[in-house]
């Protein structure tokens, strides 16, 4: 199976960055990922020229609404005008930060889905239990975005508290919650939350892929991490 590599460049790089991506990974060819670069907005249009086909083009997010008076909204119509295959929603800084709901964020699943972008949907969790009813709460979530009957969607396990800490829950931890995920919806499902040059290989090797902030943002570095964690897939 292809394992599914995101790159979230949340609000850094630049056209320098997307350049220096598709100098570093322009020879390295591995049927076994597919590489997903998710940069700022302005920066979409111009990525999706420069890497041409290379690697896939996804935002960090989309508006619930079609179109209309929703200043600094950015609608699904125009992310595919500009070659958007994939956008992210419902990533757990949106929640903190901007306070989306599942509501919000399943309208976007289904505008996104209706423009033919595949969207990348993010289950969030707050503590680090893995008892019956944390699993039961995480269950609940996936139905109440209605993933339970979703089809060309990526589901990304993002818990609370590995965003951007440096502290990435045990691979047991990951396992069973990403398991539930996938009885819950059938569905590839990746895992996001502080993805490092240690840690990557096991949580490859659990997973179906993986959502990277920080490690993202410097190519070369993410570059020889991809490329030891696939050489090394299957021995974890």
């Amino acid at each position: 199976m292809t394992k599914l590599i995101v790159a979230n460049w949340k609000m850094n790089g630049g056209v320098s960055m997307i350049n220096e991506y598709i100098s570093v990974f322009v020879d390295y060819v591995n049927d076994s990922i597919k590489l997903i670069v998710c940069p700022p907005y302005p920066l979409l249009q111009q990525a999706r020229k420069i890497f041409n086909n290379t690697i896939a083009v996804g935002a960090q997010n989309c508006s619930q609404q079609t179109y209309g008076a929703f200043t600094g909204e950015v609608s699904c119509s125009l992310l595919k005008e500009v070659g958007c295959d994939f956008v992210i929603v419902g990533h757990t800084e949106r929640r903190v930060l901007f306070g989306e709901n599942n509501q919000i964020i399943k309208n976007k699943i289904d505008i996104a889905i209706k423009h033919q972008i595949q969207p990348i949907v993010c289950i969030y969790k707050e503590d680090h239990s893995t008892d019956a009813k944390a699993l039961n709460n995480i269950v609940n979530q996936c139905q109440e975005l209605g993933l339970h009957n979703a089809n060309d969607v990526i589901v990304a396990y993002e818990p609370k508290w590995a965003i951007g800490t440096n502290i990435t829950p045990d691979i047991n931890h990951v396992k069973v919650v990403l398991n539930t995920i996938r009885q819950a919806t059938s569905l590839p499902t990746i895992y996001g939350g502080s993805v490092n040059m240690d840690n990557i290989g096991k949580l490859l090797d659990v997973s179906d892929g993986l959502l990277v902030g920080g490690m993202s943002t410097k190519p070369y570095v993410f570059y020889k991490a991809i490329k030891s964690a696939c050489k090394n897939l299957g021995s974890n």
